[in-house]
């Protein structure tokens, strides 16, 4: 047993070890926390000073645009500014000074009076003598951070340097917070009363970050030197996008509407290409300046593409408001066309999404601006529309159908189905038409015109297409060899297909393999296809004709029907269109449609199919008028390879009906 006294020593070892255990505690505590303070001060004091150097460079490139543009505006045309000219850049966007070289690195006028010796060999002269911009940071030795941008001003007509330009500005100076912390004694004492505000830091670490980096982001925002388009000065899409987050948390806060458009000049690719891009770029710039002058004070207009602008306009109640302003949009272009004197037209397709109803996240609103948007281009354009649900469920069954057809290829999902031909005058199996199928695993074939669109723009079309025409070519010479026939198959061709300029030397390539003579072939083209580029599509149909290959108009009468582009196309075959045999019985303008058309194929030495047949009627008045060859459900939908083989071993079950209609 101790004693009191030992004990009380005990204790008092005890507390004293405990007490300088928590000093050492504090002080090592004191430490981490001053140098994890300073190290994030550093790191946001870098951040802000890289932010501002970025800045200054988004101003450089400016200015040197607007002296580009008031260079293009001068009578007289002199290629560098003048002293007065740099001084009034320099104060405006508040540089340091600004210098111009010429292309030997020479110093021609600067907005100071310093003396610089010959840039030839500078690093950021060399950059910018090759048409690039170069920028770089230094630390002068009173710790200023200096920001220097080299940046050539171009020539708009020779692509090649006028002068080189230097700008120079002090963007801040990058302190140590961590100074005096070790060596000075003070600290030490100072450290134990920040320890007690310690645990209210660290708690309140977390907020203070995010609230600086948000501070941090808003500057960026407000500035208009960061984040705006070279050409109109409005802000550009990652711009636009960080905007549209915080003005959503204000509406939100207000419980208010936001309603965002979407916008984009419809054909302006044309006006490029007929015009050139100057009166394009000029056009854009009037746009952008009348949109912003539609728009309300606290509302937002952004260039987000080429020819697309994106508006925000808040605290409306209504779609009556906007509706308006749309009308406007309308107006202000069709104003802007008339004005230029080029008898232009100029239209805009406009989409609309509105905070909350269609959404409350920003980047969703902005995704269904631009379904909506989509849609009215789809139609034509010239117009506007607000985004519904039905449009997400399009654009996602548009989608599963690209992913299913994608899978379609991979797995050679698809067959080719044949639809016999019957020559009318000799009652005999003459030859088929391939048609395309798509067997998606559901157990009911797909027909072409529910896929071929998408085939079309997935791209897709020619894989597919060029496995039909080999598929095509391949059965049909089998098929004429095993039975002795002589039959010939049609294949249709897609636009994408035939304006390819590998098309012909594929159906070479086709004949080749399969074996099949070119004269059992014929293509079926359509009228828009021929004349869409009439150079071009007679140097592919008569390279087709050299390859042996007859050519057949499909749907004849039911696009250009130019009477004239008969004689100059080396066509074989007209194709009546289903739409005029099946009215032949109960209007007379399409008996007399496929009368007029039987007549002409007849005086041109063409051959005529029709299409379509599906009673004893039709079959009759047809045969009456001499259309050598029938095609049609009267004789048989189009059937697999094996039940079209079927067909050909015993033709007298598919020309039953024919042989019937000639007794009666």
């Amino acid at each position: 047993m101790l004693s009191k006294y030992f004990q009380k020593k005990l204790v008092f070892h005890r507390l004293k070890q405990a007490g300088l255990l928590l000093v050492f505690s504090a002080f090592v505590s004191l430490v981490v926390v001053l140098v994890n303070t300073a190290s994030y001060q550093v790191s946001v004091q870098k951040n802000i000073l890289s932010n501002s150097s970025q800045a200054f460079f988004y101003m450089a490139k400016y200015m040197v645009a607007q002296f580009n543009l008031d260079l293009d505006n001068r009578k007289s045309r002199r290629a560098i500014p003048n002293k007065s000219e740099l001084n009034y850049y320099a104060k405006r966007y508040n540089f340091s000074s600004i210098s111009v070289y010429n292309l030997k690195g020479q110093l021609r006028v600067s907005s100071d009076n310093s003396v610089s010796d010959n840039m030839s060999r500078q690093k950021g002269f060399i950059y910018a003598l090759s048409g690039r911009f170069y920028q770089r940071q230094i630390k002068t030795r009173s710790k200023k951070m200096v920001a220097l941008i080299w940046l050539p001003l171009v020539d708009k007509n020779t692509k090649s340097p006028r002068v080189i330009f230097r700008f120079r500005k002090n963007i801040g100076v990058l302190s140590a917070p961590w100074k005096g912390v070790y060596g000075d004694t003070l600290v030490f004492f100072a450290g134990l009363i920040v320890l007690l505000l310690c645990v209210l830091f660290l708690y309140k670490k977390h907020t203070i970050r995010k609230n600086q980096y948000k501070n941090i982001i808003e500057e960026n925002i407000s500035d208009p030197a960061l984040g705006c388009d070279e050409l109109t000065g409005l802000p550009n899409r990652k711009s636009f996008n960080e905007r549209l987050f915080y003005v959503i948390e204000n509406v939100k806060k207000q419980e208010g509407k936001l309603f965002l458009l979407s916008l984009d000049i419809d054909r302006f690719a044309l006006v490029n290409d007929n015009l050139g891009t100057s009166i394009g770029d000029k056009l854009l710039l009037t746009v952008s300046l009348k949109l912003k002058a539609i728009i309300r004070e606290g509302d937002l207009v952004s260039r987000t593409g080429s020819n697309e602008f994106s508006l925000i306009i808040k605290n409306i109640k209504n779609k009556d408001e906007v509706d308006s302003i749309a009308y406007r949009i309308k107006a202000m272009l069709r104003a802007i066309a008339n004005s230029e004197g080029n008898k232009m037209v100029m239209t805009a397709s406009i989409g609309v999404s509105i905070y909350p109803d269609d959404h409350t996240d920003g980047n969703e609103l902005i995704k269904y601006s631009h379904r909506a948007m989509a849609k009215v281009k789809k139609k034509g354009g010239n117009g506007f529309r607000y985004y519904t649900k039905d449009l997400s469920k399009d654009v996602e069954r548009r989608f599963s159908q690209e992913q299913k057809l994608y899978t379609a290829v991979e797995k050679n999902q698809f067959v080719v189905y044949f639809q016999p031909k019957v020559d009318s005058q000799t009652c005999k199996l003459c030859g088929m038409e391939a048609l395309i199928r798509w067997n998606d695993g559901s157990g009911k074939l797909i027909l072409p015109y529910e896929f071929i669109p998408a085939l079309e723009e997935m791209g897709l079309i020619l894989q597919v297409g060029e496995w039909v025409l080999r598929r095509s070519c391949i059965n049909t010479h089998r098929w004429n060899l095993q039975h002795k026939k002589s039959l010939h198959v049609a294949v249709n061709v897609s636009a994408v297909q035939f304006q390819d300029e590998g098309f012909v030397n594929t159906v070479a390539s086709a004949l080749e393999e399969s074996g099949l003579p070119a004269k059992f072939l014929e293509l079926e083209v359509t009228e828009g296809m021929l004349m869409e580029n009439t150079a071009a599509s007679i140097e592919v149909l008569n390279c087709l004709k050299r390859l042996g290959v007859s050519v057949a108009i499909d749907d004849f009468g039911t696009g250009y029907s130019s009477m004239s582009y008969l004689q100059v196309y080396p066509i074989d075959t007209l194709k009546v269109d289903r739409s005029f045999i099946a009215d032949i019985e109960k209007n007379s303008n399409g008996a007399k449609i496929t009368t007029a058309i039987i007549s002409l194929a007849h005086n041109l030495k063409l051959n005529i199919v029709a299409e379509g047949v599906e009673d004893q009627y039709q079959l009759k008045y047809l045969s009456a008028l001499g259309c050598q060859q029938i095609q049609g459900f009267f004789f048989s939908q189009a059937v697999s390879e094996t039940e079209f083989e079927k067909i050909i071993k015993n033709e007298a079950i598919l020309l039953e009906n024919l042989l019937k209609s000639k007794r009666a």
